[in-house]
Protein backbone atom coordinates (compact mmCIF):
# COMPACT_ATOMS: atom_id res chain seq x y z
CA UNK A 1 0.00 0.00 0.00
CA UNK A 2 2.75 2.41 0.48
CA UNK A 3 4.35 1.68 -2.63
CA UNK A 4 0.60 2.36 -4.72
CA UNK A 5 1.01 5.88 -2.65
CA UNK A 6 4.59 6.07 -3.41
CA UNK A 7 3.36 5.51 -6.93
CA UNK A 8 0.58 7.97 -7.10
CA UNK A 9 2.67 10.86 -5.47
CA UNK A 10 5.74 10.29 -7.76
CA UNK A 11 3.19 10.60 -10.90
CA UNK A 12 1.23 13.16 -9.65
CA UNK A 13 -2.38 11.76 -10.19
CA UNK A 14 -5.13 13.53 -8.61
CA UNK A 15 -8.51 11.91 -6.78
CA UNK A 16 -11.61 13.58 -8.40
CA UNK A 17 -14.77 14.27 -6.31
CA UNK A 18 -17.44 11.78 -6.24
CA UNK A 19 -20.64 12.53 -7.16
CA UNK A 20 -24.11 10.99 -6.38
CA UNK A 21 -22.34 9.23 -3.03
CA UNK A 22 -19.96 8.54 -0.44
CA UNK A 23 -19.08 4.82 -0.75
CA UNK A 24 -18.32 2.73 -3.98
CA UNK A 25 -18.30 -0.69 -2.11
CA UNK A 26 -20.27 -2.16 0.75
CA UNK A 27 -20.26 -5.69 2.54
CA UNK A 28 -22.76 -7.72 5.27
CA UNK A 29 -26.51 -8.18 4.61
CA UNK A 30 -27.40 -5.12 6.27
CA UNK A 31 -24.35 -3.37 4.39
CA UNK A 32 -22.51 -3.09 8.01
CA UNK A 33 -19.47 -2.09 6.13
CA UNK A 34 -18.57 0.57 3.37
CA UNK A 35 -15.97 2.39 1.73
CA UNK A 36 -14.91 4.01 -0.99
CA UNK A 37 -12.57 1.38 -2.60
CA UNK A 38 -12.77 2.35 -6.53
CA UNK A 39 -11.60 5.72 -8.13
CA UNK A 40 -10.64 7.06 -11.33
CA UNK A 41 -7.24 9.46 -10.84
CA UNK A 42 -6.03 11.46 -13.95
CA UNK A 43 -3.18 13.93 -14.53
CA UNK A 44 -3.56 17.81 -13.87
CA UNK A 45 -3.53 17.58 -17.57
CA UNK A 46 -6.71 15.93 -18.01
CA UNK A 47 -8.60 18.79 -15.32
CA UNK A 48 -7.32 21.45 -17.59
CA UNK A 49 -8.42 20.52 -20.88
CA UNK A 50 -11.86 18.42 -19.97
CA UNK A 51 -14.81 19.55 -17.81
CA UNK A 52 -14.49 16.22 -15.50
CA UNK A 53 -17.09 14.54 -13.28
CA UNK A 54 -17.33 11.25 -11.69
CA UNK A 55 -20.19 9.87 -10.98
CA UNK A 56 -21.33 6.98 -8.83
CA UNK A 57 -24.04 4.40 -10.37
CA UNK A 58 -26.38 2.41 -9.07
CA UNK A 59 -25.06 -1.45 -8.35
CA UNK A 60 -27.18 -4.44 -9.73
CA UNK A 61 -25.44 -7.60 -8.86
CA UNK A 62 -22.11 -6.69 -7.59
CA UNK A 63 -21.35 -5.61 -4.22
CA UNK A 64 -19.34 -2.46 -5.86
CA UNK A 65 -21.16 0.63 -7.51
CA UNK A 66 -20.25 1.40 -11.46
CA UNK A 67 -18.27 4.68 -11.73
CA UNK A 68 -18.93 6.92 -15.24
CA UNK A 69 -16.02 9.33 -15.84
CA UNK A 70 -17.71 11.97 -18.29
CA UNK A 71 -14.68 14.18 -19.81
CA UNK A 72 -16.96 17.06 -21.87
CA UNK A 73 -15.51 20.30 -23.09
CA UNK A 74 -15.66 23.84 -20.99
CA UNK A 75 -18.07 25.99 -22.76
CA UNK A 76 -16.17 28.76 -23.79
CA UNK A 77 -17.96 31.99 -22.90
CA UNK A 78 -17.37 35.97 -24.03
CA UNK A 79 -13.88 36.90 -22.20
CA UNK A 80 -14.65 40.22 -20.53
CA UNK A 81 -11.79 42.35 -19.60
CA UNK A 82 -10.01 41.34 -16.62
CA UNK A 83 -7.29 42.97 -14.57
CA UNK A 84 -4.46 40.68 -13.36
CA UNK A 85 -2.90 41.37 -10.79
CA UNK A 86 1.01 40.54 -11.89
CA UNK A 87 1.09 43.53 -14.31
CA UNK A 88 1.42 45.20 -11.13
CA UNK A 89 4.85 44.20 -10.60
CA UNK A 90 5.99 44.62 -14.15
CA UNK A 91 8.35 47.10 -14.67
CA UNK A 92 7.32 51.02 -15.10
CA UNK A 93 3.48 49.24 -15.14
CA UNK A 94 2.97 52.93 -12.75
CA UNK A 95 4.13 55.41 -15.04
CA UNK A 96 2.28 53.29 -18.02
CA UNK A 97 -0.95 54.25 -16.34
CA UNK A 98 -0.22 57.39 -15.87
CA UNK A 99 0.44 58.20 -19.33
CA UNK A 100 -2.29 56.48 -20.41
CA UNK A 101 -5.08 57.69 -18.10
CA UNK A 102 -3.44 61.25 -19.24
CA UNK A 103 -3.52 60.57 -23.15
CA UNK A 104 -7.48 61.87 -23.27
CA UNK A 105 -9.30 64.97 -22.08
CA UNK A 106 -13.09 64.49 -21.31
CA UNK A 107 -15.96 66.85 -20.78
CA UNK A 108 -18.86 66.34 -18.97
CA UNK A 109 -20.02 65.53 -15.26
CA UNK A 110 -16.75 63.79 -12.44
CA UNK A 111 -18.60 59.91 -12.75
CA UNK A 112 -18.84 60.24 -16.82
CA UNK A 113 -15.35 61.02 -16.92
CA UNK A 114 -14.22 58.72 -14.81
CA UNK A 115 -16.11 55.93 -16.22
CA UNK A 116 -14.13 57.36 -20.02
CA UNK A 117 -11.06 56.93 -18.54
CA UNK A 118 -11.19 53.43 -16.97
CA UNK A 119 -12.80 52.27 -20.79
CA UNK A 120 -9.75 54.01 -21.84
CA UNK A 121 -7.46 52.08 -19.56
CA UNK A 122 -9.33 48.81 -20.51
CA UNK A 123 -8.59 49.03 -24.82
CA UNK A 124 -4.68 49.97 -23.53
CA UNK A 125 -3.92 46.98 -20.76
CA UNK A 126 -5.53 44.81 -23.22
CA UNK A 127 -3.10 46.01 -25.78
CA UNK A 128 -0.32 46.10 -23.71
CA UNK A 129 -0.97 42.36 -22.13
CA UNK A 130 -1.43 40.63 -25.07
CA UNK A 131 2.26 42.09 -26.22
CA UNK A 132 3.81 41.09 -22.94
CA UNK A 133 2.63 37.85 -22.14
CA UNK A 134 3.70 36.61 -25.93
CA UNK A 135 7.31 38.34 -24.30
CA UNK A 136 7.30 36.80 -20.96
CA UNK A 137 6.78 33.07 -22.61
CA UNK A 138 9.80 33.74 -24.80
CA UNK A 139 11.60 35.56 -22.23
CA UNK A 140 11.39 32.87 -20.27
CA UNK A 141 12.14 29.80 -22.92
CA UNK A 142 15.24 31.88 -23.66
CA UNK A 143 16.27 32.18 -20.02
CA UNK A 144 15.90 28.08 -19.13
CA UNK A 145 17.95 27.55 -22.74
CA UNK A 146 20.79 29.66 -21.35
CA UNK A 147 20.74 28.40 -18.27
CA UNK A 148 21.09 24.72 -19.61
CA UNK A 149 23.85 26.53 -22.16
CA UNK A 150 25.89 27.26 -19.22
CA UNK A 151 24.83 24.14 -17.04
CA UNK A 152 26.93 22.02 -20.20
CA UNK A 153 29.76 24.55 -20.07
CA UNK A 154 29.87 24.42 -16.06
CA UNK A 155 30.24 20.19 -16.67
CA UNK A 156 33.20 21.02 -19.14
CA UNK A 157 35.31 23.95 -17.13
CA UNK A 158 34.79 26.17 -14.56
CA UNK A 159 32.86 29.38 -15.38
CA UNK A 160 34.80 32.66 -15.75
CA UNK A 161 33.20 35.64 -13.60
CA UNK A 162 31.19 37.25 -16.76
CA UNK A 163 29.55 33.41 -17.32
CA UNK A 164 28.72 33.18 -13.31
CA UNK A 165 27.37 36.43 -12.85
CA UNK A 166 24.89 35.90 -16.20
CA UNK A 167 24.03 32.90 -14.63
CA UNK A 168 22.83 34.97 -11.48
CA UNK A 169 20.86 37.41 -13.88
CA UNK A 170 19.17 34.76 -15.80
CA UNK A 171 18.46 33.04 -12.17
CA UNK A 172 16.94 36.62 -10.70
CA UNK A 173 14.54 37.33 -13.72
CA UNK A 174 13.32 33.91 -14.09
CA UNK A 175 12.43 34.14 -10.34
CA UNK A 176 10.66 37.23 -11.34
CA UNK A 177 8.78 35.44 -13.86
CA UNK A 178 7.88 32.90 -11.39
CA UNK A 179 6.14 35.09 -9.44
CA UNK A 180 4.68 37.35 -11.83
CA UNK A 181 2.66 33.63 -12.48
CA UNK A 182 2.52 32.82 -8.81
CA UNK A 183 0.48 35.61 -8.19
CA UNK A 184 -1.77 35.40 -11.57
CA UNK A 185 -2.43 32.34 -10.29
CA UNK A 186 -3.30 32.70 -6.61
CA UNK A 187 -5.58 35.54 -8.04
CA UNK A 188 -7.44 32.84 -9.86
CA UNK A 189 -7.58 30.51 -6.66
CA UNK A 190 -8.78 32.81 -4.58
CA UNK A 191 -7.09 31.26 -1.92
CA UNK A 192 -6.69 34.05 0.17
CA UNK A 193 -5.28 33.13 3.44
CA UNK A 194 -1.85 31.90 1.37
CA UNK A 195 0.63 34.60 1.33
CA UNK A 196 2.33 35.28 -2.65
CA UNK A 197 5.73 34.42 -1.27
CA UNK A 198 4.80 30.77 -0.48
CA UNK A 199 5.25 30.14 -3.24
CA UNK A 200 2.82 27.63 -4.29
CA UNK A 201 2.02 27.95 -7.87
CA UNK A 202 1.12 24.69 -8.15
CA UNK A 203 -1.46 24.42 -5.23
CA UNK A 204 -3.01 27.73 -6.94
CA UNK A 205 -3.63 26.23 -10.36
CA UNK A 206 -5.05 23.06 -8.64
CA UNK A 207 -7.10 25.78 -6.59
CA UNK A 208 -8.37 27.57 -9.68
CA UNK A 209 -9.57 24.53 -11.44
CA UNK A 210 -11.18 22.74 -8.54
CA UNK A 211 -13.04 26.12 -8.01
CA UNK A 212 -14.06 26.13 -12.47
CA UNK A 213 -15.66 22.26 -11.99
CA UNK A 214 -17.41 22.84 -8.35
CA UNK A 215 -18.70 26.03 -9.82
CA UNK A 216 -19.61 24.80 -12.87
CA UNK A 217 -23.22 24.44 -13.20
CA UNK A 218 -23.64 21.34 -15.90
CA UNK A 219 -27.31 19.99 -15.13
CA UNK A 220 -30.27 21.00 -13.41
CA UNK A 221 -33.45 19.23 -11.89
CA UNK A 222 -36.46 21.12 -12.77
CA UNK A 223 -39.72 19.53 -12.09
CA UNK A 224 -38.45 16.47 -11.76
CA UNK A 225 -36.09 16.28 -15.07
CA UNK A 226 -32.95 16.91 -16.14
CA UNK A 227 -31.95 19.65 -17.91
CA UNK A 228 -28.56 19.74 -19.56
CA UNK A 229 -28.45 22.18 -22.23
CA UNK A 230 -26.72 25.36 -21.41
CA UNK A 231 -29.58 27.79 -23.05
CA UNK A 232 -31.65 25.93 -21.18
CA UNK A 233 -30.43 25.96 -18.31
CA UNK A 234 -29.79 29.50 -18.43
CA UNK A 235 -33.38 30.22 -19.02
CA UNK A 236 -34.36 28.18 -15.90
CA UNK A 237 -31.90 30.20 -13.65
CA UNK A 238 -33.28 33.27 -15.08
CA UNK A 239 -37.24 32.46 -14.89
CA UNK A 240 -36.66 31.22 -11.03
CA UNK A 241 -34.88 34.57 -10.27
CA UNK A 242 -37.33 36.95 -12.07
CA UNK A 243 -40.62 34.64 -9.99
CA UNK A 244 -38.19 34.83 -6.59
CA UNK A 245 -37.67 38.33 -7.08
CA UNK A 246 -41.17 39.46 -8.00
CA UNK A 247 -43.54 40.42 -6.25
CA UNK A 248 -47.40 39.21 -6.47
CA UNK A 249 -48.95 41.54 -3.74
CA UNK A 250 -48.82 45.29 -3.74
CA UNK A 251 -50.54 46.02 -0.67
CA UNK A 252 -48.91 45.32 2.89
CA UNK A 253 -50.52 45.86 6.03
CA UNK A 254 -48.70 49.45 7.49
CA UNK A 255 -46.09 48.52 10.64
CA UNK A 256 -46.09 51.56 13.34
CA UNK A 257 -44.37 50.16 16.61
CA UNK A 258 -44.39 52.43 19.27
CA UNK A 259 -40.81 53.18 20.83
CA UNK A 260 -39.22 52.92 17.53
CA UNK A 261 -35.48 54.13 18.60
CA UNK A 262 -34.18 57.34 16.04
CA UNK A 263 -31.15 58.97 15.18
CA UNK A 264 -30.68 62.50 15.93
CA UNK A 265 -29.64 65.39 14.06
CA UNK A 266 -25.86 65.07 15.03
CA UNK A 267 -25.90 61.34 13.75
CA UNK A 268 -27.34 62.68 10.60
CA UNK A 269 -25.02 65.09 10.19
CA UNK A 270 -22.42 62.93 10.81
CA UNK A 271 -23.88 59.97 7.85
CA UNK A 272 -24.22 63.06 5.13
CA UNK A 273 -21.04 64.66 6.29
CA UNK A 274 -19.19 65.13 2.70
CA UNK A 275 -16.90 61.84 1.51
CA UNK A 276 -13.46 63.67 2.41
CA UNK A 277 -10.29 62.37 -0.12
CA UNK A 278 -8.52 60.56 2.92
CA UNK A 279 -11.82 58.96 4.04
CA UNK A 280 -12.34 57.20 0.51
CA UNK A 281 -8.69 56.60 0.40
CA UNK A 282 -9.27 54.72 3.75
CA UNK A 283 -12.14 53.00 2.35
CA UNK A 284 -10.32 52.11 -1.04
CA UNK A 285 -7.10 50.81 1.02
CA UNK A 286 -9.27 48.45 3.47
CA UNK A 287 -10.21 46.68 0.50
CA UNK A 288 -8.79 43.25 -0.44
CA UNK A 289 -7.02 43.69 -3.58
CA UNK A 290 -7.66 40.47 -5.09
CA UNK A 291 -11.60 39.60 -4.62
CA UNK A 292 -13.57 38.50 -7.33
CA UNK A 293 -13.91 40.70 -10.32
CA UNK A 294 -17.28 43.14 -10.81
CA UNK A 295 -18.62 44.08 -14.59
CA UNK A 296 -15.57 46.59 -14.66
CA UNK A 297 -13.25 43.96 -14.63
CA UNK A 298 -10.67 45.82 -11.68
CA UNK A 299 -9.54 44.79 -9.02
CA UNK A 300 -9.22 46.66 -5.77
CA UNK A 301 -5.49 46.20 -5.94
CA UNK A 302 -5.12 48.28 -8.84
CA UNK A 303 -6.59 51.17 -7.20
CA UNK A 304 -4.62 50.82 -4.23
CA UNK A 305 -1.48 50.76 -6.12
CA UNK A 306 -2.07 53.25 -8.91
CA UNK A 307 -3.68 55.55 -6.46
CA UNK A 308 -1.54 58.89 -7.04
CA UNK A 309 -2.38 58.44 -10.24
CA UNK A 310 -6.03 58.39 -10.70
CA UNK A 311 -7.50 59.51 -7.53
CA UNK A 312 -8.33 62.92 -8.61
CA UNK A 313 -10.78 61.44 -10.84
CA UNK A 314 -12.15 58.77 -8.16
CA UNK A 315 -12.45 61.40 -5.53
CA UNK A 316 -14.37 64.01 -7.76
CA UNK A 317 -16.46 61.18 -9.13
CA UNK A 318 -17.77 60.24 -5.54
CA UNK A 319 -17.68 63.31 -3.83
CA UNK A 320 -20.31 64.29 -6.95
CA UNK A 321 -22.19 61.17 -5.95
CA UNK A 322 -22.40 62.67 -2.41
CA UNK A 323 -23.85 65.77 -3.93
CA UNK A 324 -25.82 64.75 -6.59
CA UNK A 325 -27.21 61.21 -5.20
CA UNK A 326 -26.17 59.59 -8.32
CA UNK A 327 -23.92 58.00 -10.65
CA UNK A 328 -22.77 56.98 -13.76
CA UNK A 329 -25.25 53.80 -14.79
CA UNK A 330 -22.17 51.86 -15.86
CA UNK A 331 -21.11 51.71 -11.91
CA UNK A 332 -24.16 49.98 -10.79
CA UNK A 333 -23.76 47.06 -12.88
CA UNK A 334 -23.71 43.92 -11.10
CA UNK A 335 -22.91 40.09 -11.86
CA UNK A 336 -24.96 38.01 -10.16
CA UNK A 337 -23.09 34.48 -9.53
CA UNK A 338 -24.79 31.15 -7.89
CA UNK A 339 -22.59 29.79 -5.38
CA UNK A 340 -23.55 25.94 -4.54
CA UNK A 341 -24.01 25.57 -1.18
CA UNK A 342 -22.87 21.93 -1.48
CA UNK A 343 -20.97 19.23 -3.68
CA UNK A 344 -23.00 18.27 -6.40
CA UNK A 345 -25.55 20.89 -6.04
CA UNK A 346 -28.73 20.27 -8.94
CA UNK A 347 -31.33 22.19 -7.46
CA UNK A 348 -31.79 26.16 -7.79
CA UNK A 349 -32.53 25.99 -4.11
CA UNK A 350 -29.28 24.47 -3.72
CA UNK A 351 -27.16 27.75 -4.69
CA UNK A 352 -26.70 31.60 -3.14
CA UNK A 353 -26.82 34.45 -5.51
CA UNK A 354 -24.09 36.21 -4.68
CA UNK A 355 -23.87 40.21 -6.19
CA UNK A 356 -20.51 41.05 -7.71
CA UNK A 357 -20.71 44.63 -7.77
CA UNK A 358 -17.64 47.02 -9.85
CA UNK A 359 -14.73 49.24 -7.56
CA UNK A 360 -16.66 52.59 -7.65
CA UNK A 361 -19.91 51.07 -6.32
CA UNK A 362 -17.78 49.46 -3.98
CA UNK A 363 -15.77 52.14 -3.07
CA UNK A 364 -19.11 53.81 -2.19
CA UNK A 365 -20.90 51.13 -0.34
CA UNK A 366 -17.98 50.64 1.97
CA UNK A 367 -18.26 54.58 2.56
CA UNK A 368 -21.73 54.49 3.64
CA UNK A 369 -21.65 50.75 5.40
CA UNK A 370 -19.01 52.46 7.36
CA UNK A 371 -20.79 55.52 8.33
CA UNK A 372 -24.03 53.25 8.89
CA UNK A 373 -22.10 51.21 11.86
CA UNK A 374 -21.38 54.17 14.02
CA UNK A 375 -25.58 54.10 14.56
CA UNK A 376 -26.56 50.78 13.79
CA UNK A 377 -26.41 50.01 18.26
CA UNK A 378 -28.44 52.50 18.24
CA UNK A 379 -31.37 51.58 16.13
CA UNK A 380 -31.67 47.78 17.02
CA UNK A 381 -32.73 46.24 19.78
CA UNK A 382 -30.21 44.71 22.42
CA UNK A 383 -31.88 41.53 22.28
CA UNK A 384 -31.02 41.21 18.53
CA UNK A 385 -27.24 39.57 19.01
CA UNK A 386 -26.26 39.52 15.24
CA UNK A 387 -24.76 41.68 12.66
CA UNK A 388 -23.96 44.33 15.14
CA UNK A 389 -20.38 44.95 16.03
CA UNK A 390 -19.38 43.79 19.57
CA UNK A 391 -22.23 41.89 19.84
CA UNK A 392 -22.41 37.46 19.66
CA UNK A 393 -24.93 35.57 18.05
CA UNK A 394 -23.93 32.66 20.93
CA UNK A 395 -25.20 35.23 23.57
CA UNK A 396 -28.45 34.70 21.94
CA UNK A 397 -28.39 31.01 22.29
CA UNK A 398 -26.91 30.97 25.33
CA UNK A 399 -29.61 33.14 27.13
CA UNK A 400 -32.69 30.52 24.87
CA UNK A 401 -31.02 27.57 26.54
CA UNK A 402 -31.55 29.11 29.51
CA UNK A 403 -35.04 29.49 29.70
CA UNK A 404 -35.90 25.83 28.14
CA UNK A 405 -33.83 25.04 31.18
CA UNK A 406 -35.89 27.06 33.23
CA UNK A 407 -39.21 26.29 31.86
CA UNK A 408 -37.88 22.30 32.50
CA UNK A 409 -37.62 22.96 35.70
CA UNK A 410 -40.50 24.39 36.91
CA UNK A 411 -42.45 21.52 35.03
CA UNK A 412 -44.73 24.21 33.92
CA UNK A 413 -46.01 23.57 30.27
CA UNK A 414 -45.05 25.50 27.64
CA UNK A 415 -44.45 25.79 23.71
CA UNK A 416 -41.47 26.93 22.12
CA UNK A 417 -41.31 28.26 18.63
CA UNK A 418 -38.69 28.94 15.64
CA UNK A 419 -39.07 30.68 13.54
CA UNK A 420 -36.85 30.34 10.38
CA UNK A 421 -37.92 33.02 7.08
CA UNK A 422 -36.72 31.29 3.93
CA UNK A 423 -34.80 33.16 1.81
CA UNK A 424 -35.55 36.70 4.41
CA UNK A 425 -32.82 38.80 2.60
CA UNK A 426 -34.64 37.73 -0.85
CA UNK A 427 -37.96 38.54 -0.09
CA UNK A 428 -36.91 42.37 1.08
CA UNK A 429 -39.94 44.72 0.22
CA UNK A 430 -38.15 48.37 -1.00
CA UNK A 431 -41.06 50.68 0.13
CA UNK A 432 -41.21 48.79 3.14
CA UNK A 433 -37.47 49.51 3.98
CA UNK A 434 -37.44 53.55 2.94
CA UNK A 435 -40.53 53.94 5.73
CA UNK A 436 -38.85 51.97 8.27
CA UNK A 437 -36.12 54.27 7.51
CA UNK A 438 -37.94 57.49 7.75
CA UNK A 439 -39.43 56.22 11.03
CA UNK A 440 -35.58 55.77 12.57
CA UNK A 441 -34.67 59.36 11.81
CA UNK A 442 -33.06 59.11 8.57
CA UNK A 443 -33.14 61.70 6.54
CA UNK A 444 -34.02 62.40 2.65
CA UNK A 445 -30.32 62.31 1.16
CA UNK A 446 -29.46 59.32 3.13
CA UNK A 447 -32.59 57.51 1.76
CA UNK A 448 -31.95 58.88 -1.64
CA UNK A 449 -28.49 57.80 -1.72
CA UNK A 450 -30.07 54.13 -0.87
CA UNK A 451 -32.44 54.27 -3.34
CA UNK A 452 -29.54 54.86 -5.77
CA UNK A 453 -27.55 52.31 -4.99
Amino acid sequence: MEEFSEFIEDMELQDLPLVGGRFTWRKGDGYDIAARLDRFMIFEEWEVAFKIKQSILPRVTSDHNPLMLECGNWERSTSNFKFENWWLQTQDFKERVKEWWNSATYVGKPDYILACKLRLLKVKLKEWSKAIHENLGMQKQSILNQLAELDLMQDQRILSDDESYLRVVLTVEFEENAKREEVAWRQRSRALWLKEEDMNTKFFHRTANCHKRYNNIDKLIINGSNVTEPAEIRDEVTTFYQKLYTETKFWRPQFNPRGQSRIDEEDNAALQAQFEEQDIKNCVFSCVGDKALGPDGFTMAFFKQCWEEIKQEVVAAIQNFHDQGYFEKSFNATFIALIPKKFGASKLKDFRPISLIGSNYKIISKILTERLKKVMPKLVDEQQMAFIKGRQIMYAILVANECVDMRYISKVPRILCKLDIEKAYDHLNWEHMWRTLRRMGFRNTWIKWMRFC
